[in-house]
């Protein structure tokens, strides 16, 4: 948005509107965005910066900044979300010693991260719960140079990020994965 500051045509439509700063005017061209998407009956999601600002109505929130925490601003608002967290999901980290694996960025990101990354936390409510829609692991390919390296980086996680391992709810609320993978490893 530094742009946004020294742009005359984002400073003119920030005064016709009244918007006090560039945060406000993301927030207004969002809703515009949204109102257009839901008027050809689609479903409007957006990435955490949605929560920079009023939310549009029903829109599902990816949390991916951090540990996904702006998705539970979004949750706490009563929108749907999803949790794909940079630090544990974010498939274009480095999973083993940095002077081996294919250029990239955001440092160290395991096998065993993910398979211990717990979405659900004990301090939601019930209706927290309810809202959530799933995980989401997400691959970056700016990185990437040839097609074997996208391989390289999905493969070691793919297992549990593409729907193989399933997540269901305990007795005691937490997740357990079960393993689903009928002739994929023979």
């Amino acid at each position: 948005k530094t742009h946004w500051k020294v742009c005359p045509l984002c400073q003119a439509r920030m005064k016709k509107e009244g918007l006090k700063n560039e945060e406000d005017l993301q927030g207004y061209f969002m809703a515009r965005m949204s109102n257009y998407v839901k008027s050809k009956g689609r479903e409007v999601m957006g990435w955490d910066e949605l929560t920079n600002t009023k939310i549009p109505d029903g829109a599902v929130i990816f949390g991916w900044q951090g540990y996904g925490q702006a998705a539970l601003i979004a949750a706490r608002q009563g929108h749907r979300f999803v949790m794909t967290p940079a630090r544990v999901l974010y498939l274009i980290r480095y999973q083993g010693p940095q002077w081996f694996e294919p250029v990239t960025y955001f440092g160290n990101n395991t096998l065993k991260d993910i398979y211990d990354y717990e979405p659900v936390e004990r301090s939601w409510t019930t209706k927290m719960r309810s809202l959530l829609m799933g995980i989401q692991g997400s691959m970056w390919t700016e990185f990437c140079n040839k097609p074997e390296e996208v391989e390289y980086l999905i493969w070691q996680q793919w297992p549990k990020e593409h729907g193989l391992f399933r997540c269901t709810r305990t007795g005691t609320d937490s997740w357990r994965l079960w393993i689903i993978l009928p002739g994929i490893l023979m």
